[in-house]
């Protein structure tokens, strides 16, 4: 008897941990893109599970199977909505302190070679001991960087001495929002 109740409520657990899961990893890659989708979903689905758990919660004309499920998809939507705003600021705060080390690697590459690197993987191993992954969902991405060369228009040398090698890096956070550096800026800018 215990056995069987065992395993029922094994089961069951073992199907809200994978659902949490499954809508965690919607939740976040849905966030990507410009319309933050998945994020949408899982809050608007989260109130209204909370509206008629909470508010109706007692009323007899309601049916004792709505208001389980509405607690069920109300204890869902949280175990999936707050660990995802988690996961979102650790990652936001994660590829910004990488993006930054990666600046500063650049910069030490360029000081001690005279130029900017033309990959990033020309500072492994010697400025930094690997390039870090961007993490952005739940699947690594990677940085954008582009090593700008300076191009005299007329072919002229004292025009060309004037133009200082630069650098771009860019990345691409949640709600498609970019940040972007530019070396001769010397600082991120944030593009929406």
């Amino acid at each position: 008897m215990w056995n069987y109740r065992f395993q029922y409520y094994f089961k069951r657990v073992i199907a809200y941990l994978l659902t949490i899961l499954i809508l965690i990893v919607f939740t976040l890659e849905g966030s990507i893109p410009i319309f933050p989708f998945g994020a949408i979903i899982a809050i608007f689905v989260t109130a209204v599970a909370g509206i008629v758990a909470g508010v109706l919660h007692g009323r007899e004309w309601l049916h004792p199977h709505t208001r389980r499920l509405s607690r069920r998809v109300l204890f869902v939507g949280l175990a999936v909505v707050i660990p995802s705003y988690f996961i979102y600021r650790i990652q936001i705060s994660n590829n910004f302190k990488n993006a930054t080390t990666l600046v500063k690697a650049v910069y030490a590459f360029q000081k001690h070679n005279g130029s900017f690197p033309t990959q990033l993987e020309e500072l492994v191993p010697e400025f930094i001991d690997d390039v870090p992954a961007l993490y952005l969902g739940v699947w690594p991405r990677s940085y954008d960087y582009e090593y700008i060369m300076p191009v005299s228009v007329r072919n002229d040398e004292a025009q060309l001495k004037s133009v200082k090698p630069a650098f771009y890096m860019e990345y691409r956070g949640y709600l498609g929002v970019k940040y972007t550096f530019l070396s001769h800026d010397g600082r991120w800018k944030l593009d929406d």
